[in-house]
């Protein structure tokens, strides 16, 4: 492994000529490394060593960037060097010695270097090199047409191999720039490259000072359908003359006679069977053909066109690269070539996000009532969250996005893709987070995340819903104060993690049913179990009469259809028999067979099934098994539960009395109180008109 700098050179600054020693390094055969140190422990420290600040380009200048790429399009072929300086000493007569080195990757590139640290040039002929005669090689550095490095403008942008195949060198010297080398190599193809189907692009930024190691340097197109192109046009390639001669060049072998594409490290584009090449040595590994347009410029008189269409769906959202090789033609010699590239983005889903823990604060001591909300952005592609706690589920997106454009509950960044926000006095229950995901295009999702319980120092559990650790009448009933009622009547215009028993971020029925359960097993007061018993018979009270009754049920049969909130008991989506039953069991908490609904299995329930036999469609109160008639089923029904009483709810006590197996002498002595002298067998049609 070939390197110039590292992290444990003391006190930096070795070695003194830098640039030039990447120059050396980066064009041999073999490894090299480029250190850089991304000040992730402060400036100016000794360890580690500072590196090379232009290493990644921006504001200190493409030095070390152009010299890495260079060693990509030409650091191929036998290595030979060409020129020592220490052989010949003083070689110009300023009582100086000269120290030239020059070195060929044979067919591809002459790299020449020079550490005097004066101002000027040093030239070198001749220069024997293995590129064939007539050929013509371009300074691949820039610094030929740099004013700071070649400010008399000596070093020429383009040498000629004469007849030997030997040309004339001129190295700057290093003087204040530091960049006393050149490299010359034959040219790469020329054009440019475009991507269609972009629905918009994302301008790169100038870097300053404060942001050069953040600021995104390059425009990045945004493809939110499910295809794009890809687009290559090669133009005429016309050099520059070379030293002595009057007329540009035109090299029609740079107009290059093959282009390859790629998009990241490799991946099947143009459906041919799996990556077109993948030889691990070839200068077009992870590559593939264009099977679209493929039209050469090297045989269609100096232009060229390729072109392909690229299946969006294969990538994941986010980043990719695209990078377009276009290579020169060549009769002999390593492959030269030219890259063409693009960054572009993937948005054809919104971003997703996912929780990765709610623990409290990792500080000490330990808090249990203190949260850090973690959400992970799935895809990678978040560049920003909003993230919230106990949104009442009725807000709209447009209310959400809202709070987010007035800066509120902006997370902070806590990991590559996951994001932190801070919530102090978190209660018990069941909590639903609120992640409004952003990503760089401006695309965002509001996702809902329900069902995050806590047990904290701050309420006594479900039903306890001013968190204050005790159990009272007001947790249940009262509007206007967050109680249990006051949750369920705002329609999910409210929210309460004490409430949500259910843990599905909503506040209905569902709850409801479950929070006495809940009260029981806490030992909550009778009090406030009674209070509860009201709660469910408001809920029951379908009809607004201010009781719960045989009415409200007759009038929840006449709603059967298209859910509303007042009737859909169930919260199922539609008004049917499960709310009938519902009605029955969680409401009355009773159990079918009680067809009056007054808490007890009698002859008057035995009244209303025998007045009713028969029926079906409206007044179905008598409809035991909810089956959508009245029938003997519906005795059975009846039969089996007769005896019940609804017993009161009390602290220990289950919410639903059991059901005592009534005795056939009693069952017969009702019967015949109900039917007259007259007691006939159960059947269907002999009961009926009876």
């Amino acid at each position: 492994m070939a390197f110039v700098d590292c992290h444990d050179i003391l006190g930096g600054g070795f070695p003194h000529l830098k640039n030039v020693a990447y120059a050396y390094t980066l064009m041999k055969p073999g490894q090299a490394l480029v250190y850089l140190n991304a000040r992730e422990f402060g400036n100016g420290r000794d360890f580690p060593n500072d590196g090379k600040d232009d290493a990644l380009g921006g504001i200190d200048g493409d030095t070390i960037t152009t010299l890495v790429e260079l060693r990509n399009t030409h650091g191929r072929g036998n290595f030979h060097e060409r020129w020592i300086d220490e052989a010949f000493g003083d070689t110009n007569g300023d009582g100086q010695k000269s120290s030239v080195y020059v070195y060929e990757r044979e067919n591809s590139a002459v790299v020449g270097l020079n550490s005097r640290l004066d101002a000027g040039f040093d030239e070198r002929t001749p220069v024997q090199t293995g590129f064939a005669p007539g050929t013509v090689l371009v300074e691949l550095t820039g610094n030929a047409n740099d004013a700071l490095v070649d400010p008399g403008n000596n070093i020429p942008s383009t040498v000629r191999v004469n007849a030997s195949g030997q040309v004339t060198l001129r190295i700057p010297r290093n003087d204040a720039h530091g960049r006393g080398y050149v490299v010359y190599g034959v040219a790469g193809p020329q054009g440019a490259l475009s991507l269609s189907g972009v629905t918009s692009t994302l301008a790169g930024a100038t870097p300053a000072a404060a942001t050069n190691g953040t600021a995104r340097l390059a425009d990045i197109d945004v493809i939110t359908g499910n295809t794009f192109g890809v687009r290559l046009d090669t133009t005429p390639v016309t050099l520059v003359a070379p030293t002595g001669e009057l007329d540009p060049v035109r090299d029609f072998d740079a107009d290059g006679d093959a282009a390859r594409i790629r998009i990241d490290g490799g991946m099947n584009l143009n459906n041919l069977p799996g990556v077109d090449v993948t030889n691990p040595t070839d200068v077009s590994y992870g590559f593939e053909q264009f099977t679209g347009t493929n039209s050469p410029g090297f045989t269609g008189g100096g232009v060229g066109l390729y072109e392909q269409q690229i299946d969006a769906t294969q990538l994941a959202e986010g980043r990719h690269f695209v990078t377009v090789r276009a290579f020169r033609h060549r009769a002999s010699g390593p492959a030269v070539f030219t890259d063409f590239k693009r960054t572009i983005y993937v948005d054809r889903l919104p971003p997703e996000a996912q929780i990765a823990s709610f623990d409290p604060f990792a500080s000490a001591p330990v808090n249990p009532n203190n949260r850090d909300l973690i959400v992970k952005s799935v895809d990678g592609t978040a560049d920003n969250m909003h993230l919230y706690l106990d949104l009442p589920a009725s807000m709209t997106n447009a209310q959400i996005f809202a709070l987010t454009q007035a800066g509120q509950n902006d997370a902070g960044q806590y990991d590559r893709d996951s994001f932190v926000y801070g919530f102090n006095s978190t209660t018990t229950g069941n909590h639903v987070a609120t992640v409004v995901t952003f990503e760089p295009t401006g695309r965002y999702n509001i996702q809902r995340f329900a069902g995050l319980f806590t047990d904290t120092n701050l309420g006594a559990g479900f039903g306890d819903l001013n968190s204050n650790g005790v159990y009272q009448t007001s947790d249940i009933l009262g509007v206007g104060n967050n109680s249990a009622e006051d949750i369920l009547y705002s329609q999910n215009n409210k929210f309460r993690a004490a409430f949500d028993v259910n843990g599905d971020g909503l506040g209905d029925n569902r709850d409801l049913f479950a929070l006495g359960d809940e009260l029981v097993v806490a030992g909550a007061g009778q009090a406030v179990l009674d209070s509860y018993v009201s709660l469910l018979t408001k809920r029951g009270d379908l009809n607004n009469s201010a009781t719960t009754n045989v009415a409200d049920f007759e009038s929840l049969f006449t709603h059967f259809g298209p859910a509303t909130w007042l009737f859909d008991l169930n919260v199922d989506g539609v008004v049917d028999a499960e709310d009938a039953e519902t009605f029955v069991r969680q409401l009355v908490r009773s159990v079918p067979g009680d067809f009056n609904v007054d808490g007890a299995v009698n002859a008057a329930d035995y009244t209303l099934w025998r007045d009713r036999v028969g029926h079906t469609g409206a007044g179905l109160i008598a409809d035991g098994n909810f089956d959508g008639d009245v029938d003997n089923d519906d005795y059975l029904v009846w039969k089996a539960a007769f005896g019940f009483e609804r017993g009161p709810l009390t602290a220990g006590a289950a919410a639903v009395s059991a059901v005592p197996e009534p005795g056939a002498l009693v069952l017969a002595a009702m019967l015949f109180a109900v039917a007259g002298t007259r007691v006939r067998p159960p059947r269907l049609f002999s009961l009926v008109n009876d």
